[in-house]
């Protein structure tokens, strides 16, 4: 018999999306499946679904919660789920007929403790949105199953390198035992990224297909669209020092990693100043001119985020901020 799957769904004000992605995952080529439906104190009418959705088919558990963000819902899925393995699926998202069955395929097929699939993004009316010249939407093989072998740095080391969806939950099936001990901090953002260095430092093979069989929906008032705040700057910054702190204990393994971190890290302060100096007050661009001049030796270091060419290229443009924090602005708002 094929192993039980756990998919686990975190909801909050999706009822307008949540019926036909719970629907999208009854309806998968591969039945063996545990859908936990985690309403996370939603005010809508999500939780009603939910329960008329567990109703209708022995394969969902619903949880009711009070409201406490993805995080703590996800949560919630991890300490009740009884899979061999693991998939999560946003409420408003939804997914080929075969994605379960093909993130399933190319895990075994591999002897990998994670499958990755390609995806598209789309707006609510289901229109591609080109988020940046990597995710382009002739960017991807659309058909082909073209799979290519990882282990758990290089997946760490692409995202770091532009491929942010890997810190997305969705789009993967994992193996349950690599979220042994391991669950999402209560943050206001970015609440994914400490997970995802976790579980993917536990990995020893990842495959990964360029099929694309997830449908990832950008809102308007989505993380990825919100204009400057403050708690973004600070949730974010949050996010680099755990990184970094995570991966100076000095193990090999994270050796290999570390420099390009703070590289990436480096750059990152480059284009945040670049693109909200002008909205931040002069504390705060202190701060982030102070971590450029700290980490700024990196850049000369192996190994480097891309190769020494663009350290240099990073370099100048640390120097450039530096000196002033409108000079790039231009550049990356164009």
């Amino acid at each position: 018999m094929e192993p039980l799957i756990s998919v686990i769904i975190p909801i909050y004000k999706a009822e307008k999306y949540l019926e036909k992605c719970v629907r999208c995952v009854l309806d998968q080529t591969y039945r063996n499946l545990e859908v936990i439906l985690v309403d996370d104190g939603s005010p809508d009418g999500s939780g009603a679904i939910c329960d008329k959705l567990a109703a209708e088919d022995c394969r969902i558990r619903v949880i009711h919660k009070e409201n406490g963000g993805a995080a703590t819902a996800r949560n919630a899925g991890l300490d009740i789920m009884t899979g061999e393995y693991i998939a999560f699926v946003d409420a408003d998202d939804y997914m080929e007929v075969n994605y379960i069955e093909a993130l399933y395929r190319t895990l075994k097929e591999n002897n990998a403790q994670v499958s990755i699939c390609s995806f598209k993004t789309i707006d609510e009316e289901g229109n591609a949105v080109e988020i940046d010249e990597l995710h382009r939407e002739d960017s991807g093989n659309e058909t082909g199953n073209d799979i290519q072998v990882f282990d758990g740095n290089e997946i760490i080391l692409q995202d770091l390198q532009g491929h942010w969806e890997h810190v997305a939950p969705w789009g993967k099936l994992y193996q349950a035992d690599l979220f042994e001990n391991v669950r999402y901090p209560k943050w206001p953002a970015y609440e994914d990224e400490p997970v995802f260095i976790r579980v993917f430092d536990r990995v020893e093979k990842a495959a990964a297909s360029k099929e694309k069989l997830y449908y990832y929906v950008q809102h308007a008032g989505s993380l990825m669209n919100t204009a400057y705040s403050e708690k973004q700057r600070s949730t974010t910054m949050k996010m680099w020092k755990e990184r970094i702190e995570y991966y100076s204990d000095g193990a090999l393994r994270h050796n290999e990693l570390l420099n390009c971190i703070l590289q990436a890290f480096v750059a990152w302060n480059v284009l945040f100043l670049s693109l909200h100096a002008h909205e931040m007050t002069k504390e705060q661009k202190a701060e982030l001119k102070g971590e450029i001049r700290t980490y700024f030796g990196c850049l000369f270091k192996t190994p480097h985020l891309y190769n020494s060419k663009e350290s240099i290229k990073l370099a100048v443009k640390c120097v450039l901020t530096l000196m002033n924090t409108n000079i790039l602005r231009k550049r990356y708002t164009e």
